[in-house]
């Protein structure tokens, strides 16, 4: 796993949050997640319907699958949300980059 953020993080200090965010947000959007960037940080969320009767009133809830930070050069992957498949769909995208 950690060869697999490394990796992660390689791609992300090729260019500025904001490049990566528009690069990645709309294909992760099309597979049912959703991006923050708020500053330098970027949040990743899957996003599950919960409740309601054949979806009428269920309630979206969001889990954090991935957050990562960019201070200057560095790129920094907080260890508590990330979601091993999260990462593997993103170094997917880099591949077919």
């Amino acid at each position: 796993m950690e060869e697999k953020l490394h990796k992660l993080r390689n791609w992300i200090s090729h260019g500025s949050m904001q490049q990566f965010f528009t690069e990645v947000s709309p294909k992760l959007l099309a597979l049912g997640y959703e991006t923050d960037l708020v500053g330098g940080k970027l949040s990743i969320f899957r996003v599950e319907k919960q409740g309601g009767i054949l979806g009428i009133g269920a309630k979206k809830v969001r889990t954090a699958v991935l957050e990562t930070t960019r201070q200057g050069d560095d790129i920094e992957i907080d260890s508590t949300t990330v979601d091993p498949a999260i990462v593997d769909v993103i170094l997917g995208f880099m591949h077919a980059h």
